[in-house]
């Protein structure tokens, strides 16, 4: 079914406030092509209601928006059409019946065949309204190739992949990996990104996977982190000199008891190695949740401000 978590980046990933400001200045524009949506797949019910629902989490088109201004240098007017492709990808899955969409056991080879026509159906729904144009349609047909001809439905490598579907591609993976399926819970952001550099080369072309670990730095604003003392911390700042090094709000303490005061650290500002008490270093990440901690809660400041 339709991943309603990629709460974007954020519910299953946590929504970093600021992507959602990035993409606060395109929300109206938008608005008005998702009623131009809506009228032309009215027959697909099912495909308006789950679309709104996508629209309301607003986490895909914000990653692809960063991702496309800042760091793969694509000019404004195309942002829209990434950030609607972006909402658009497993349209199709409305079409799936949920005993194989919501399987918690294996699919077999026939439910697998099945779950791949979700690429088909999607053309289908989103050729339905004159609103878009080829490179929504490429993302939508194309997100499920792969780099080294792997993926479906047509085997495609390489640059033979349009590239709005090759970063479809990697935006569609890391949503995968963050979001709650019927057989497994959610990875952490931070596991999601280390598994996209295993991937890059094979899998997905190593520029634009590089080009997306650097939107979203190694660990994504509003992940939840371990440091090397045991204590807790949410990502609340990249650093864009020095990835591994990003801006901490402490909430636990080594004990896993509330810090108190959440008291900002710039990892930049202490040793990354070594014996001091002072030094600190990322070792690890949690799912959103974990600890009952919700970063949103802190981002928007109904938790103890910084």
């Amino acid at each position: 079914m339709i991943r309603l978590s990629y709460a974007i980046w954020l519910g299953a990933a946590a929504v970093a406030a600021t992507v959602l400001f990035q993409v606060k200045d395109r929300v109206q524009d938008m608005e008005g092509q998702l009623l131009t949506v809506q009228r032309g797949i009215q027959s697909d019910r099912e495909a308006i209601h789950v679309l709104k629902a996508e629209w309301s989490y607003l986490n895909r088109p914000g990653q692809i928006e960063d991702l496309a201004r800042r760091h793969l240098g694509f000019e404004r007017h195309r942002l829209t059409v990434l950030g609607m492709g972006g909402l658009l990808l497993d349209i199709g899955n409305v079409r799936i019946p949920r005993t194989i969409g919501m399987k918690e056991g294996p699919l077999t080879d026939d439910e697998h065949q099945m779950m791949r026509m979700h690429v088909e159906y999607g053309v289908e729904i989103v050729k339905k309204s004159s609103a878009f144009g080829d490179e929504v349609i490429d993302m939508v047909r194309y997100h499920h190739e792969r780099y080294d001809g792997s993926g479906y439905p047509n085997g495609l490598r390489g640059t033979d992949i349009p590239v709005y579907g090759r970063i479809a591609g990697v935006i569609d993976c890391y949503d995968a990996i963050i979001s709650r399926k019927p057989y497994r819970g959610p990875k952490c952001a931070y596991d999601a990104i280390r598994e996209l550099n295993q991937l890059s080369g094979k899998t997905f072309q190593p520029e634009v996977v590089e080009q997306f670990v650097q939107a979203l730095g190694m660990f994504p604003t509003g992940s939840l982190v371990e440091l090397n003392t045991g204590e807790v911390a949410i990502v609340i700042e990249q650093n864009r000199e020095r990835r591994l090094r990003p801006n901490l709000l402490m909430i636990l303490d080594e004990n896993k008891q509330p810090a108190g005061s959440n008291r900002i650290l710039a990892l930049s500002k202490v040793p990354a190695t070594g014996d001091s008490r002072k030094a600190r270093w990322v070792v690890g990440g949690y799912d959103a949740g974990t600890f009952d901690i919700d970063p949103k809660d802190y981002f928007f400041g109904l938790k103890g401000a910084a």
